[in-house]
């Protein structure tokens, strides 16, 4: 195996790897929207039932995993938003043109 091939194989083993991690947000983001739909409908007809009104109730449940959701993203896709290549290269064109004399 020539160096070539294995600059190729690490390239796929990395982008293979950041497609798992991908594939495990949108699992993550589909059983809460899954999960807290199904509380929230269950919530809803149960207090429908007992007081004749429709109350949203469980936003805890929405609003805490929410924060996961969001923290699992930053971990996923938030690098590449906040601190990916072109803010590192301006970064790095910044303080040069900083330091010019």
């Amino acid at each position: 195996m020539n160096d070539k091939d294995k600059i190729e194989q690490e390239k796929y083993l990395i982008a293979k790897a950041k497609v798992d991690k991908i594939k495990k947000f949108y699992k993550h983001l589909t059983a809460y929207i899954v999960v807290c739909s199904i509380i929230t409908i269950n919530g809803m007809i149960h207090n429908y039932q007992d007081s004749g009104e429709i109350k949203l109730e469980n936003g805890t449940i929405w609003f805490f995993w929410g924060i996961g959701i969001f923290v699992h993203w930053l971990k996923v896709f938030g690098q590449d938003y906040i601190l990916g290549k072109s803010w590192e290269k301006d970064k790095i064109k910044e303080l040069m043109d900083k330091d010019k004399f």
